[in-house]
């Protein structure tokens, strides 16, 4: 005996495909980051060189888990299945890990407003999404 999902509505269906496309740009900065050359780096602003050039494994690994855990969450909301609570729980982490690791690198100034407002926006996106699911699990729309 089998329980029937609920129909989504078209509202969450929007949301979360527009919070797919941020995190799917979020893949993107991170490909992009993760192949940046000495030469690349050098192009760069000295703030900005100085904070690449110490971008730690950590630092990628952290960033691997916000933007993969996000977009994997995005889709596994959109295919139906409660495994997108802990992806987006993962992608949360991820991005505490990364800011805590990015502040220290910002050695104040505009870095650190820039990666504090960053920061606020994807804590902020990923709360959303935890949220979203939470209510999609609370109204049979997920199993």
């Amino acid at each position: 005996m089998t329980s029937q999902l609920n129909k989504i509505p078209s509202w969450f269906k929007v949301i979360v495909i527009v919070l797919l496309i941020w995190n799917l740009m979020g893949v993107l900065n991170f490909a992009m980051q993760c192949t940046m050359t000495e030469a690349d780096i050098l192009t760069l602003p000295e703030n900005q060189q100085i904070f690449y050039s110490e971008f730690t494994l950590l630092s990628k690994i952290a960033f691997a888990m916000g933007v993969f855990g996000g977009a994997l969450g995005c889709v596994a909301l959109l295919a139906k299945k409660k495994i997108a609570m802990k992806l987006f729980w993962i992608s949360f982490i991820g991005i505490i890990l990364q800011m805590n690791h990015n502040l220290g690198l910002a050695n104040g100034g505009e870095m650190q407003s820039t990666i504090i407002g960053m920061s606020s926006l994807l804590i902020a996106l990923t709360l959303l999404s935890i949220y979203l699911t939470k209510k999609a699990i609370s109204n049979n729309w997920i199993k």
